[in-house]
């Protein structure tokens, strides 16, 4: 399910799915302070860091046209 929603967001947009995935670290500094905020921050970081697999390799691939055996 994770992956279907980061390949959609990697078509819509490379570099919002990315922003989007990593703001996730900063949110997570400011709910740490509490136990069960912490856990449901943590849970929804790393669905979304599963689901940027597809976007790191889509943007991978989109600039590594130069080298396709590099890439």
């Amino acid at each position: 399910m994770s992956n279907i929603l980061g390949s959609k967001l990697a078509d819509w947009k490379v570099s919002f799915s990315l922003i989007l995935s990593f703001s996730l670290s900063l949110l997570f500094s400011w709910t740490s302070h509490s136990l069960w905020l912490a856990e449901i921050t943590l849970f929804l970081w790393a669905m979304a860091t599963f689901a940027m697999v597809p976007v790191l390799q889509i943007n991978v691939v989109r600039h590594g046209k130069d080298a396709p055996n590099l890439v």
